[in-house]
């Protein structure tokens, strides 16, 4: 009988042993899988080689005037997603579409000599594969720098439903200009410290795009900046960084800077105060004045916080007007800031 019981409790630890061993394969096959694919999704699309590109559209574009006067803006697209933007919502391919057809007018409309933009896509499977950066040069300006600062694979966000992620992200900044852009110089921001491993990896860069308008009255930088938006902590570094860089290179040469600051001058340590509080620069459109009825450019369907800005050297330009032009609605959830100078 004891030998008996034995055979029985042997037969049960091997089957035991058995299904422990299934399971513990089970689990190496999926982590396998789990990371390959994490691995996979965090890898690039573009050689990094084409990452800091200039472009010069091969449509005949009329010739900008050579006086002193010129108009700037800056505008954050958020890939055309209009308030959609980082949601869990499907945005359609005619969606899109029709935002597409919207920006071009608006934009036809604004007439800038010069633009930045932020979140713009080159190839992205959010936008179904438009390179929003040559769709707009080639339909209004006649020289773009590119600089993508979100290359991956596949991004799962927003994470649920599946349907709603992502995908395949190419996207960045451009600067857009009716003058020759000779060259540009990027500077990529300290990253993001908190979160996960996972989320660093797919996460996008910061960047501040250094770029060199040849304009025939002189020639002058635009820095076209997107600030991190999540991690306040980074945030104020990559400021203060751009802060200190606006100043080293405006030693030599007029620099306009402009962009998503992604700081709320309504948090009393802001760091936007750094730029607002310098007496040497002018902040364009902040408060309300004979410029502006709202200083308000975030979110487009109730705007009650700022983060786009336009600062430059009185010494170097002069301001006669600046707004925040609402009449782009909800193309973006940012309306862009617009600001006519003359060079001085």
């Amino acid at each position: 009988m004891t030998m008996k019981a034995c055979d029985s409790n042997e037969r049960q630890c091997c089957k035991c042993g058995k299904v422990l061993a299934i399971i513990l394969i089970v689990i190496a096959v999926i982590a396998i899988l789990v990371l390959g694919f994490f691995f996979w999704a965090r890898s690039g699309n573009v050689e990094k080689s084409e990452y800091n590109t200039l472009y010069q559209s091969e449509v005949a574009h009329e010739v900008a005037d050579t006086d002193s006067t010129i108009v700037v803006a800056t505008y954050n697209i958020g890939y055309l997603s209009g308030m959609t933007n980082n949601l869990p919502i499907y945005a359609s391919p005619e969606f899109i579409a029709n935002n597409e057809v919207r920006v071009i007018e608006a934009l036809r409309e604004l007439d800038a000599h010069i633009i930045g933009f932020q979140e713009i896509e080159f190839g992205s499977s959010r936008v179904y594969g438009t390179n929003q950066g040559t769709m707009i040069c080639d339909s209004l300006y006649a020289y773009g720098a590119f600089a993508i600062n979100w290359d991956k694979r596949y991004v799962p966000f927003p994470y649920w439903p599946p349907k709603v992620h992502f995908g395949k992200v190419i996207s960045g900044q451009a600067v857009m200009s009716k003058f020759p852009i000779p060259e540009q110089d990027v500077h990529q921001l300290e990253g993001v410290k908190g979160s996960s491993y996972f989320y660093r990896e797919i996460y996008a860069n910061r960047l501040a795009q250094v770029v060199t308008i040849d304009h025939p009255v002189k020639p002058f930088l635009v820095i076209n900046l997107h600030a991190e938006a999540f991690e306040k902590e980074t945030r104020l570094k990559q400021l203060d960084y751009v802060y200190e860089l606006f100043w080293e290179l405006e030693k030599d040469i007029p620099v306009i800077l402009l962009g998503d600051f992604n700081s709320n001058l309504q948090e009393e340590d802001a760091k936007i105060y750094l730029f607002l509080n310098d007496e040497r620069l002018v902040s364009c459109a902040v408060f309300r004045d004979a410029f502006t009825s709202s200083p308000n450019s975030f979110p487009t369907d109730n705007p009650d916080r700022r983060f786009d800005y336009i600062f430059f050297n009185p010494e170097d330009f002069e301001l006669i007007d600046a707004r925040i032009a609402t009449e782009f609605s909800d193309i973006s959830d940012h309306f862009p800031c617009v600001a006519t100078l003359r060079i001085k």
